[in-house]
């Protein structure tokens, strides 16, 4: 703790430390704890800012591991996906880069399709052995195919089938 004497003759100590910060900067002891304060304060938005940086930022490794797990198909009203029959689909990608795509359609027909998966960088992914059509809807009719998509990266992420289309397969787990 400083203790200075300021042109009041009072002693920067305590309560008055305050005052000497706030008011009183023109004695030499006062401007030398405002730049020590200063510093401080300096130091600490570094610091977090440094620390928000490294945590809130997913670099590619990470990302490929965010992207790991069970999704299940989304779709909308109007929506291709909708138009073709699907009851339900999930895709799993595991850590080990295989996947597997389980369709479900409403006429009581399943399909089990495994595959792989490749995180590219950026927002996209490949799979090897997606069942989809060629413009991007789960379809009963479609083969497996070695398919570009696009991630979304919201929290869960979620994979874009068409982005013309509100047909995805967002993250359960």
């Amino acid at each position: 703790m400083i203790s200075a004497a300021t042109p009041t003759g009072r002693s920067c100590a305590v309560v008055g430390e305050i005052a000497c910060l706030l008011h009183l900067t023109q004695t030499r002891a006062c401007r030398s704890k405002l730049a020590e304060v200063k510093r401080a304060f300096l130091f600490v938005a570094v610091a977090g800012s440094l620390f928000c940086l490294d945590g809130c930022s997913r670099r590619p490794n990470e990302r490929r591991a965010v992207l790991v797990g069970l999704y299940r198909l989304h779709w909308g009203n109007g929506s291709n996906c909708s138009k073709r029959g699907i009851e339900s689909s999930t895709l799993d990608l595991r850590a080990d880069g295989t996947s597997e795509q389980r369709d479900r359609f409403k006429d009581g027909s399943q399909f089990v399709t495994p595959g792989k998966w490749y995180y590219e960088g950026d927002d996209n992914i490949r799979i090897q052995n997606l069942r989809i059509t060629t413009t991007g809807e789960i379809d009963k009719n479609a083969t497996a195919t070695h398919a570009g998509v696009l991630v979304l990266w919201s929290r869960p992420p979620n994979i874009v089938l068409n982005p013309d289309d509100d047909c995805l397969f967002a993250k359960v787990q």
